[in-house]
Order: structure tokens, then C-alpha cells, then sequence
């Protein structure tokens, strides 16, 4: 740390912001010679003439994502500095500030394509399933879906507050031509068009990865809901039908309360009369029937409040 700030002119509060062992918010400032990039998966250190790019040894795997994903911005920045510097179409302090956020901007689409087939195959998987299986569906998966696609927003959403904090100081942006002041040749405050315009692109690419991810989040949460309102009419149609049972239950019980106190070895007056028998059995038959469709109109008239 002592090496960077001396060869990087940076104090060590600046450091702590790149430090890999922390989890800084994304963040990018100016110092008189060198620009600061915490972006994302990239922490970098920009001169005018080289680039440091601050890796975690214990999270480096030589054959991993993030370690190829460093060597192609290292290579690219490397073939940069090689080139003959007489008359350079940008500063290469620009050009390597413009291929990190390429980068870093690249890995935010790849994760936005990622998360859209995600979505995409979670949504199938919901049409797939008819109404009748639909409480055999993982819902889990939409809550975790939610969860990934709000991270996601939030780190793309920091790094583009990063990049309007830089874009909200003229100073900043004036200071980011760190050729032209190493060569004795700084530039006035208002002189940082090419930066600014630079700046706002990436700004509203990065936003772009905002709204896209928000509106993947807008229709998890809209198929979610409309799968949980499928749900609930599936178990209102079991409610239904367990109490139809239950009014069919009741039905056939006040039919044999009837039946039970006709057949009881007591004497009632009946036992002589030729029509005690169809008499009894119409009265407990229509009693059942009675209550059955009473509690079937009732059951829906419920049902049409409810609607």
C-alpha cells in the first residue's frame, strides 16, 4: 500500500475505497495523476502511460470467469500501450478508462441476458402447468428470481451513480486528461467535452441495464401474482368442494335421524298403519333434499357475493 500511494500519488483513504477485501460501493474519483475505478467486478488505477488492475489472490482461480474476464481487459489495455503514441486518437488514459467500462458494462449484459432466460424459462414452466397441478409449482423460484434480479439492478445502478458523481464536477472531468497535464498542458474547467460525452454514453447505458432489469422484475412479480390468484381459485375450488361434501354429509344425516327413530323398539302408533312406511321414507328422503338444496343456494349466493 505504502508503494501505491507514493507511485500513484493517492493518500490510503483512496485505497480503502479499492481495497478487494472489502465491499465498497462502486465508486470513481480524479486524483492529479491517476483515476480511481471501483467498478464492479474491475478495480483499477488509471495513469496516463499504465493501468493497475487490483486483483483478490484469494478469490483468483486461474481458469475462472473473473480471471479471464481480467486477462481479455488486460490484454486489450496492454495492446494499447504498445501503440505508437505520436499522434494517439484518444489519450490513453480515455481509451483505457473506455475499455473498463466496455467491460464492466459487457458482464452487466451478459448477467441481463442470463436472468431474461431465466425468467423465460421459470414463465414457461408456469404455462406448462395447468390449473389443476398448479399447487405443485415451486413458487420459490420466483421469490429467488426477484431477489437476483434486485441485486442485479442495485450494482448497475450504483455504477451509474458512480459515473454521474464524476459527471456532476467539472473539475473532475477536466482533471480525467491526464496526458495532457503530465506534459505540462492541464485543461480548464470547462474543457472536458470528449470526457463528458464519454461519461453520459456509459451513463445511459448503464441506466438501459436498469430498466431492462426492472421490467424483468415487473413481469416476475405480475406472472407470480397471476399464478398465485390460479392457486387461490384451485383451493377455493377444493373449499367448495369439501363443503359440499360436508352439506351432503348432513343431508343423509337428518334422513337417518328419521329413519333411527322409526325404527326404535317403541310403540308410536305407526307399526298398524299401512302408510307409516312410505309416509316416514318420503319425509326423511324430502328433508335431506330440502336441506341439501338449501345449503346448495346458499353456497351460491356466496359465491356471487364474493365475485
Amino acid at each position: 500500500k505504502t508503494r501505491l500511494v507514493s507511485d500513484f500519488g493517492l493518500q490510503r483513504r483512496d485505497l480503502r475505497k479499492i481495497d478487494s477485501t472489502s465491499d465498497d460501493l462502486p465508486d470513481m474519483f480524479v486524483r492529479h495523476c491517476a483515476i480511481v475505478a471501483n467498478l464492479s467486478a474491475v478495480r483499477a488505477i488509471i495513469q496516463a502511460d499504465r493501468v493497475l488492475l487490483l486483483v483478490d489472490n484469494t478469490s483468483w482461480h486461474a481458469g475462472s470467469a473473473k480471471s479471464q474476464y481480467l486477462l481479455r481487459l488486460a490484454t486489450q489495455l496492454q495492446t494499447a500501450q504498445s501503440i505508437d503514441k505520436s499522434s494517439p486518437p484518444v489519450p490513453y488514459e480515455l481509451f483505457a478508462l473506455e475499455a473498463i467500462l466496455h467491460k464492466v458494462l459487457a458482464q452487466f449484459e451478459a448477467e441481463v441476458q442470463l436472468q431474461r432466460a431465466a425468467v423465460d424459462e421459470v414463465l414457461h414452466t408456469v404455462q406448462e402447468t395447468s390449473k389443476a397441478q398448479i399447487e405443485s409449482f415451486d413458487f420459490r423460484s420466483f421469490a429467488a428470481k426477484s431477489q437476483e434480479l434486485a441485486e442485479l439492478s442495485q450494482r448497475a445502478r450504483l455504477t451509474a451513480d458512480a459515473i454521474k458523481e464524476v459527471l456532476d464536477h467539472d473539475e473532475d472531468l477536466a482533471a480525467m486528461y491526464l496526458t495532457d497535464a503530465k506534459a505540462g498542458r492541464p485543461h480548464e474547467v470547462q474543457d472536458h467535452e470528449s470526457v463528458e460525452l464519454l461519461l453520459e454514453s456509459y451513463f445511459q447505458l448503464f441506466d438501459d441495464v436498469v430498466q431492462r432489469t426492472a421490467r424483468l422484475a415487473y413481469v416476475v412479480s405480475n406472472n407470480e401474482a397471476t399464478a398465485k390468484s390460479l392457486l387461490d381459485v384451485r383451493r377455493n375450488q377444493i373449499m367448495l368442494l369439501d363443503i359440499r361434501i360436508n352439506l351432503a354429509m348432513l343431508a343423509l344425516a337428518a334422513a337417518t335421524l328419521g329413519a333411527g327413530l322409526y325404527g326404535m323398539n317403541l310403540q308410536n302408533g305407526l307399526e298398524e298403519w299401512d302408510w307409516g312406511f312410505p309416509v316416514i321414507t318420503s319425509f326423511c328422503v324430502g328433508s335431506s333434499v330440502l336441506i341439501y338444496a338449501v345449503g346448495r343456494r346458499r353456497i351460491q349466493k356466496l359465491n356471487l357475493l364474493r365475485m
